[in-house]
C-alpha cells in the first residue's frame, strides 16, 4: 500500500486560485447515453474554444479537431472506445487541446489511432491507449499507433502506444512488416510514464518467403523527443518460411528471418543531414528479437534476421540523462465537491510541490526547463516515501455561478534532499459542475 495524504485547507487555497488562473472555462457537451450527442464528431462540430466534451463509456467513430481548444475526456464508469482515428490539426498558438482516458483502435490499414499535424498550440494526451491496425490483408504492413508532424508542444502522460502486427501467412502471400508505436517529425514531443511497443513482423510457414521486420518503438527523422520513466520496445522480426518444392527447378528457397525493430530509431534511410534529438531519463529501451530463417532441404536454410538495437542512429543525437524519473498521474475528470486522486513518483525524500500552470508551456529540453512554475504560491504536498510513490487527494471547489467547467493544468516540482529542483510533467484535470 502507498501512503495517502488527505489535503484540506492548503489544497482548497490552491483550488480557489484556479478560479482565476484556469486556462479554459467553457460549456459542457455530453456524448453518449443520455447526452446531447451520440457521437464525438457532432459534439466537436458544435463546440467552441474552451468547451469540454465528456464522453460516456461506449463505442464511437473517428473524429477530427481543426483548430479548436477543447478538453475531450472519457468519463468515469467504463471505457470510451474510438474505432478509427483521432486527428488534431492546425491548433493555433495559445490554444490547449486535452485528450484523456480514451482507447483508440485503428480499423483499416493506413489509419493512425492518433494523428496530429501543424499544431502551434499545446496538446496534452493522458491515460490513453492507441492500438495500431493488425494487418489482415496481403501486402499491407501493420499500422502505426501515433503520428506527430510539425507540432510545437505535445505531451503524453501515462499512455500506451502499440504498433500493429504484420500479416503472418502459411502459404501465400508474403508476410508484412510490423507498425511503429510513435513517429514524430519536426515536433517537440514529451512522454512521461508511457509504454511504446512496435508491432511484430509477420512470419511465413511453407512458401519460402522472408519474415517481416518488427516495428520501432519510436522513430524520429527530425525534431526533439524527451522521455522520462517510459519504455520503448521494438517489435520482433517474423520467421522465414521453409523451403517450398525442389529449388532451383521449382518452388522457393527457404526465406530469411525479419529484423527486430529498434527501441528507438533516429534519422532517416538513407542517412540525412537533420539532427533529431532523443533525450531520455530512467527509461527502458529494448530491441525486438530477430526472426529465424526458414529450414532448407534441397537448398540452404534461410539466414536469421538482425536483432533490433536499443537506440539505432542513422543521423541524430542520443542524450541519456541521469537521475530518477519524476512524474505524476491522477484523476482526469471530477465534479464539484469530489476529490481528485493524484499519484506522484520520484526519489525517496523528494519534497513535492504543486501549482496551477497558465498558460501551458513546453516542458523542457536538454535536462533543463525552458519554462516552469516557481515554488512560490505552490502547495507543498509532502515527501516521497521509501516506496517511491506518494498519493494525495485534492478537493474540488465550487466553480461559481454559471460556470460549467474548468480545465486545470497541474504542474509538479520535485526538490531532492540536496535542494535540486526538477519539474514533473504537466497534467490536465477537468472540473465539472455537479449537474453533469
Amino acid at each position: 500500500m502507498f501512503p495517502m495524504l488527505f489535503l484540506n485547507a492548503g489544497a482548497l487555497a490552491l483550488a480557489a486560485s484556479a478560479a482565476t488562473t484556469s486556462p479554459s472555462v467553457g460549456k459542457v457537451w455530453v456524448v453518449g447515453p443520455g447526452g446531447q450527442f451520440v457521437d464525438i464528431q457532432a459534439a466537436v462540430d458544435a463546440a467552441a474554444d474552451g468547451d469540454a466534451l465528456v464522453v460516456r463509456p461506449g463505442t464511437y467513430s473517428s473524429f477530427f479537431v481543426d483548430d479548436k481548444a477543447l478538453a475531450i475526456v472519457g468519463d468515469d464508469g467504463g471505457t470510451a472506445i474510438v474505432l478509427g482515428e483521432v486527428r488534431v490539426e492546425n491548433l493555433a498558438a495559445g490554444k490547449l487541446l486535452v485528450l484523456s482516458r480514451m482507447t483508440v483502435d485503428a480499423t483499416v490499414a493506413g489509419q493512425y489511432p492518433l494523428r496530429t499535424r501543424n499544431d502551434a498550440g499545446a496538446i496534452r494526451v493522458q491515460s490513453c491507449t492507441f492500438e495500431g491496425f493488425d494487418s489482415n490483408v496481403g501486402y499491407q504492413n501493420g499500422g502505426g499507433a501515433a503520428w506527430n508532424a510539425f507540432d510545437d508542444d505535445v505531451v503524453f502522460s501515462g499512455c500506451t502506444l502499440n504498433g500493429g502486427d504484420g500479416l503472418s501467412t502459411q502459404f501465400l502471400p508474403s508476410p508484412t512488416h510490423g507498425g511503429g508505436a510513435l513517429f514524430a517529425r519536426s515536433s517537440n514531443v514529451a512522454l512521461f510514464a508511457c509504454v511504446l511497443r512496435g508491432g511484430n513482423g509477420g512470419s511465413n510457414g511453407e512458401e519460402g518467403y522472408d519474415g517481416g521486420d518488427g516495428g520501432h518503438g519510436l522513430e524520429i527523422p527530425d525534431g526533439t523527443v524527451h522521455a522520462s520513466g517510459s519504455s520503448f520496445v521494438g517489435g520482433n522480426g517474423g520467421h522465414g518460411g521453409e523451403e517450398d518444392g525442389y529449388p532451383p527447378y521449382m518452388g522457393n528457397y527457404a526465406g530469411n528471418g525479419g529484423d527486430g525493430g529498434h527501441g528507438a530509431f533516429l534519422g532517416s534511410v538513407p542517412p540525412g543531414t537533420a539532427d533529431p534529438r532523443f533525450e531520455w531519463r530512467a527509461s527502458t529501451l529494448l530491441g525486438g528479437a530477430l526472426g529465424f530463417g526458414g529450414s532448407g532441404y534441397w537448398g540452404p536454410s534461410g539466414s536469421n534476421g538482425a536483432p533490433g538495437q536499443t537506440v539505432a542512429i542513422n543521423n541524430g543525437t542520443n542524450v541519456p540523462l541521469t537521475g530518477p524519473a519524476r512524474s505524476f498521474t491522477g484523476s482526469v475528470v471530477r465534479r464539484e465537491g469530489q476529490f481528485a486522486t493524484l499519484t506522484f513518483r520520484g526519489a525517496p525524500g523528494d519534497d513535492v510541490h504543486l501549482r496551477i500552470e497558465y498558460p501551458p508551456t513546453w516542458i523542457g529540453a536538454g535536462g533543463h526547463d525552458l519554462a516552469h512554475p516557481a515554488l512560490r504560491d505552490a502547495l507543498h504536498l509532502g515527501q516521497i516515501p521509501a516506496s517511491g510513490v506518494l498519493t494525495t487527494t485534492l478537493p474540488m471547489p465550487e466553480l461559481g455561478v454559471g460556470v460549467e467547467s474548468r480545465v486545470w493544468i497541474l504542474r509538479s516540482r520535485f526538490v531532492d534532499t540536496q535542494g535540486v529542483e526538477t519539474p514533473g510533467n504537466p497534467f490536465a484535470l477537468l472540473v465539472l459542475d455537479q449537474q453533469f
